[in-house]
Parts: structure tokens; C-alpha cells; sequence
């Protein structure tokens, strides 16, 4: 009897521990609302990586000298882990938000985001020609810029046309146009333009940091080397 649960039961148990963590993981994605791309991505790389542990210490179980396996458990958990642990880390606080049918505008104190909501992408995939006021309208978003993330101190200039487009000038890569209602538009841009500037000077102030402390470590590295006895 022992020798049995060594063999096929021991297995099993081992295994379950890394696989209850990935079922979990994947409870929290089927059950959030509107989790957003990014948190579904994060929750379903910790499901992949519980799982992978879960076959790994599985087989390392029957084959106790196969080091291989024990390694790729031990990374695969790790793995995992963080991607939980970072799932749940709070995100800062949303100063402005658009919530449209098929995506989201969601403005940061230092970022601007854009996601595709669940279920939006294989819709407008399957537009034809029946549907082409919303394809001309919404396509273009979904085909270039969606998820986007941008840094505020990235954005050299953000306008609003009347139609309500907003249009963001981004040096050194294609220009951004998301189409809100009018209204919406000019307060998103409205509250861009407090924030931008603001970003800028803190993105200036931590170069001049980076700069000064670079500095200050090659002078103690010269230091160290000038005083450095012969042999």
C-alpha cells in the first residue's frame, strides 16, 4: 500500500498545490468584471505558469533524478507568483474616465490608457460589409493603437477636432486619433493639458537625477582607483 501511494498517489498530491493556485487565478478572471486586457494577461500568465509547475513537480515525482524537472517547477511557481502578486498590486487612481462600447479611455496621473473591452476585437474582426458606419468609426482604433499606454511626458501636443476626435502627437511614431463625443473630448483634452506639463518637469528632474548620480558614481569609482595601492 505504501509502495502504491508512493508511486501514483504522492504524484498527484505534489502536483495539486501548484494546480489549485492556477484554478484560482482562473476563478478571479472568469468572475471580475471588465478585468481589462492587461489584468486578464497578467491573471492567465499565472494560471500558464501554476500549470507548468503543477507537470513539472508531477513528473519530477515519478522521476526523482531528473533535476531538469525540479528546476523548471521551482521557476515555473516563481513565475506564477509574481504574475498573481502583480495582478493585485493597486493600479493609481483613475482621474478621468470614458467608457465606451467597445473600449475604454482611461486617464492616469502620468499615463494615458486605452483598452479593448472582452469580446469587442472578435466583433469588429467579423464586420462586413453590413456594418461599415462602425468599422469606418471604431476599425482603425482597434487595428493600430488598442491597448495603448502612453506616458504623459511622451506627448508633445494633444487637440481636440469638433467632430470629437482627439488627436495625440507622439514624436518619432504614428499619431494617435480616438473618436469620443464631442463633450467628452474637450474635458479629456482639457485635463491632459493640466497634466502633461507636469509630467514633463518630473521626467526632467528624474534625468538630472540619474545624471547626478551617474556622476557621483564614476567619481568614486576614479577615487577608488587613484588611491588604489601598487604592487
Amino acid at each position: 500500500m505504501e509502495e502504491f501511494e508512493e508511486k501514483f498517489i504522492k504524484p498527484i498530491v505534489n502536483a495539486c498545490y501548484p494546480a489549485t493556485l492556477a484554478g484560482l487565478d482562473l476563478a478571479v478572471l472568469q468572475f471580475s468584471t471588465a478585468p481589462g486586457l492587461t489584468l486578464n494577461y497578467t491573471l492567465l500568465a499565472g494560471a500558464m505558469g501554476f500549470l507548468l509547475s503543477a507537470f513539472s513537480v508531477f513528473s519530477y515525482t515519478i522521476y526523482p533524478t531528473r533535476k531538469k524537472l525540479w528546476t523548471s517547477s521551482a521557476l515555473s511557481f516563481i513565475a506564477g507568483l509574481f504574475c498573481s502578486i502583480l495582478a493585485v498590486v493597486p493600479e493609481k487612481p483613475v482621474l478621468f474616465l470614458v467608457d465606451k462600447p467597445h473600449f475604454d479611455v482611461k486617464l492616469l496621473s502620468d499615463m494615458l490608457k486605452v483598452d479593448l473591452k472582452e469580446g469587442s476585437r472578435a466583433e469588429i474582426d467579423k464586420l462586413d460589409g453590413n456594418r461599415p458606419a462602425l468599422r469606418d468609426t471604431l476599425g482603425w482604433v482597434f487595428q493600430t493603437i488598442v491597448p495603448l499606454d502612453v506616458h504623459l511626458w511622451q506627448i508633445e501636443k494633444v487637440t481636440v477636432e469638433p467632430s470629437g476626435n482627439v488627436n495625440i502627437r507622439i514624436p518619432h511614431r504614428r499619431d494617435i486619433h480616438i473618436p469620443l463625443e464631442p463633450l467628452e473630448a474637450e474635458r479629456l483634452v482639457e485635463k491632459m493639458n493640466e497634466l502633461i506639463p507636469i509630467e514633463k518637469e518630473r521626467r526632467v528632474e528624474r534625468e538630472l537625477a540619474e545624471k547626478a548620480a551617474e556622476n557621483d558614481r564614476e567619481r568614486q569609482k576614479t577615487q577608488t582607483q587613484k588611491y588604489r595601492p601598487f604592487r
